[in-house]
Order: C-alpha cells, then sequence, then structure tokens
C-alpha cells in the first residue's frame, strides 16, 4: 500500500500525557486517601470517562466522589500542560522530520478540548 498522509492523535501518541494523568491522579488520590489509584489507572487507560467511573465506583465505592476527584486531577494536568511539564513522546519529532523529509501530510485529531490552549511542550 501506498500512503501518503498520517493522522496523529495526541493522548499517547504525540504527548506523554499518560504519565501526567497517573501523576496527576497520585496527587489528587492521595489528598483524599484514596489507595492502589496507580494500580486502576493503568487498567482504565482507554476507557471512557463512563466506564472509568463505573470502575472507580466498584473499587472504592460511593465514599469517594469520582466526579469532584476526576475534575480536580483534570486541573492538574491542565496545569501540567500549561507549565509545559507534559513531554512529548521519544521519538515523535524524528519521526515528524522523516515524514515531513519524505512529503507525507500530517494532521492531529484529539477529543480533547483543551489542548489548543496550551504552550507547546518543552522536547
Amino acid at each position: 500500500m501506498n500512503y501518503s498522509a498520517v493522522i496523529f492523535d495526541m493522548d499517547g501518541v504525540i504527548f506523554d500525557s499518560e504519565r501526567a494523568v497517573i501523576e496527576a491522579w497520585k496527587e489528587t488520590a492521595g489528598q483524599y486517601g484514596v489507595p492502589d489509584i496507580e494500580y486502576y489507572c493503568i487498567e482504565c487507560l482507554g476507557m471512557n470517562a463512563s466506564e472509568a467511573k463505573k470502575r472507580f465506583t466498584e473499587i472504592y465505592g460511593e465514599k469517594y466522589d469520582y466526579d469532584r476527584l476526576r475534575d480536580e486531577k483534570t486541573q492538574k494536568v491542565i496545569k501540567m500542560f500549561e507549565d509545559g511539564k507534559v513531554r512529548l513522546k521519544p521519538g515523535i519529532t524524528e519521526l515528524l522530520v522523516f515524514l515531513k523529509a519524505h512529503n507525507f501530510k500530517t494532521a492531529v485529531a484529539s477529543s480533547r478540548w483543551h489542548y489548543s490552549r496550551f504552550p507547546r511542550p518543552k522536547s
């Protein structure tokens, strides 16, 4: 097959956002005494919000307000982006240079509304 274009997703492909999300969850969970959050974050990678909420509630019960904790976690992630603390995935810069040198068209697709607000991350 001949390809002439590549479409990238932002999360986990261009940005190491999964690491940022896990770190933000760990910080938030620590503030509320939620144990073992890193393990369950990894388990929930790739789940949509409603699936993750269901799993969180199965594990921790109603004692912890998932929506409130998720919102606090999200604010921490946004701050990490704003502060340039979310790194590019290893090799992405080299891949983009290669694609440009070989005349591939590139595009970015994301369901995340807030990426347009962030400064370019440090590589």
